[in-house]
Parts: structure tokens; sequence; C-alpha cells
């Protein structure tokens, strides 16, 4: 079979249905989904009264604008990813597509950029409990300024060289043919689609997928090395919590590995994919849909995590009062009591 026809038939069920179709309704669903689950958080973050966690709180609301910047630009912009014989290409196919092209980079560049600081950040977050569980050391405002101030370059670094690698490419890309020719790229009225694409022969895609890879290393070591270490630190506390904080400390371990294991398979399998199509001669069908659509469940993740995490410590405020009061305790010791209800 032709490519043409492989990419015309792109999963076409009898209902006419296909993999786009299925793509963009899971960008509606989870980009609602997404604003409300923010939305709540944000509340929630606002309201509460916990002195220990008013730093991390800033931390929080931080990631929440992060996400809804995010969420509107998937919901504006509508970027698919394909990928054919080691072209990537990005199509713009939301509110913006009849606008100039330069506003079509610009989306790309807030996609990519935003989607990276929403992973990276998650950095910040194990980095917070480590030192404030493990070392006693609250980290100030100042530090964690800093901390997503690297985090965002490094996020801008990887979005820029693809910016780069877009715009110095266009004429490889319309080389192919069989892809020129193809419904998918067209609109409703015939009109060809505005899409860029990246090679793995142009140097800054090289770079773009070492910024990519070298950020995703990063960051599924610190989730690693950071999160087990905060785990074991926990578990060995144990024995100096009473019963309801021991159920407690065990609900907030089974949710902050929750929150790794899925920050780590959304970063992975995207990653991984856009890597290896920039790399390798990938020409499956789909595939970057695919990718598409595991990108868009990055804003949920993060809020729905959280907004658990908030339930789960609100109700050990009564414990963590009592224990505050105990005079048989010594400061690290209430300190990692307390803390085992981590708002997040």
């Amino acid at each position: 079979m032709s490519n043409t026809s492989t990419y015309s038939s792109y999963i076409s069920n009898k209902d006419g249905w296909n993999i786009r179709d299925y793509h963009h309704l899971n960008e509606r669903l989870c980009n609602g989904v997404s604003f409300s689950l923010n939305t709540v958080l944000i509340i929630l973050l606002i309201k509460t009264k916990n002195q220990f966690m008013k730093t991390y709180s800033r931390v929080l609301l931080q990631n929440c604008i992060i996400d809804l910047i995010y969420t509107l630009t998937c919901a504006l912009g509508d970027i698919q990813i394909e990928v054919n014989e080691g072209v990537v290409i990005f199509i713009v196919n939301g509110f913006v597509r009849e606008w100039p092209l330069f506003w079509h980079y610009a989306f790309i560049w807030l996609y990519m950029t935003t989607a990276s600081m929403t992973l990276l950040i998650v950095n910040i977050e194990f980095f917070f409990r480590y030192m404030l569980i493990c070392k006693s050391i609250p980290l100030t405002t100042c530090q964690l300024i800093l901390l997503a101030l690297i985090l965002y370059t490094l996020s801008g670094l990887a979005g820029s060289f693809l910016i780069l690698a877009l715009l110095d490419t266009p004429d490889q890309v319309a080389t192919f043919g069989h892809l020129m020719r193809d419904p998918i790229w067209y609109d409703v009225y015939g009109k060809q689609t505005i899409f860029a694409g990246a090679t793995r022969t142009n140097v800054y895609s090289l770079l773009f997928t070492s910024c990519a890879g070298i950020n995703n290393v990063l960051t599924c070591g610190v989730i690693y090395w950071l999160g087990i270490a905060t785990f074991r630190t926990l578990r060995q506390s144990r024995h100096t919590m009473s019963a309801n904080t021991k159920a407690l400390n065990t609900q907030m371990n089974i949710i902050l590995m929750l929150q790794a294991s899925f920050v780590l398979f959304i970063i992975n399998v995207p990653v991984g994919c856009l890597i290896s199509a920039l790399l390798l001669d990938i020409n499956i069908v789909g595939f970057g849909t695919i990718m598409s659509m595991i990108l868009v469940w990055i804003p949920m993740s993060n809020p729905s995590v959280h907004i658990a995490e908030q339930f789960l410590a609100g109700r050990g405020d009564s414990g963590e009062k009592e224990l505050c009061r105990s005079p048989n305790m010594n400061h690290r010791e209430i300190l990692g009591t307390i803390l085992t209800a981590i708002r997040e």
C-alpha cells in the first residue's frame, strides 16, 4: 500500500472516525478537565491556612498558571504532531490556523516550552519535599524562584532549538510529495494546511533532541533519587507516629509514588517518541497523533495529585496539632510528623 493511501485511511472505521478525530475529542475533554482541576486547586491553595506550606503553595500556584497557559495554548492552537520518514511535522489546526505563519511558530514554541516547564517543575516539588523531610531545611521563596528560573531556561532552550529547526527546513519538508497530496493536510475548503517540520539532518534538530533528552534524564533522575529518599525517610519515621498518622502517611506515600509514575510516563513516552522520530526513519500510521494525545494529558496530572493531597492533608490537621503539643518530641520528630501530611 502506498504512503498516500496509508495516510488517507488513517485507521478509519466504518463510521468514518479516525485516530485524528479521537485526538481532537481527547484534546477537548482534557482541556476542559485541566482548566477545571487547576481552577479548583488555585482556590484550595488560596484558602490554605497551613503556615508550614505557605512557601510551597506559591510554587503550586506557579505550576497552576503554567498548566493553564499550556491548556490555553492547546485549546487555541490545536497543535498536532505527525511523523514521516525522519521528518517531524507540526500542524496548527485551531483558532490561529488562518493567522500569519509567525503566529504558528509562536504557538509551537509556546506549546513545547510550557509542556517542558510543566514537567520540569515537578523537580522542584520533589526537591522541596526532600529538603524539608530528609534534611529539615525548608527552602525560601527566593531559592525556589531561582530553581524555577534555571528550569524555565532549559525549557525555553528546547523550544527555541525546535523553532530554529522548523525555520531552517521548510524546503526539505515540502519535498515529500505524497505527504502534500494527502487529504489530511487540507481543510474542508480544500485549502492546504500551514505546517512546519524538522528533520534529523538539521543541526538545530539535533540540539533540540539533546536538550529534550537532558531535560528528560534530569527529571527522571531527580524524581527517582529524591522520591526514593523521601519515601525511605517517611517509612523510617513510622514508629514515632500514631495510628491515624500512619494511615495518613501511607496514603500520602501512595500518592507520591503515583505522581512520580504518571509524570515519568508522560515524560518518557512523548519525548522518547519525538527523539526517535527525528533520529530514525519512522513511518508508523498515527505515531505522531498518539504523541500529541499524551502531551495533552500533562496539565491534568499535577493538579489531580495535589487536590487529592490537599484533601488527605486536611484530614490530619487535628492530629498535627496534638503532636505539636507533645513535650516528648524534638524538633526533627515534630517536623517529620507534621510533614507526613504534605500539602502540596
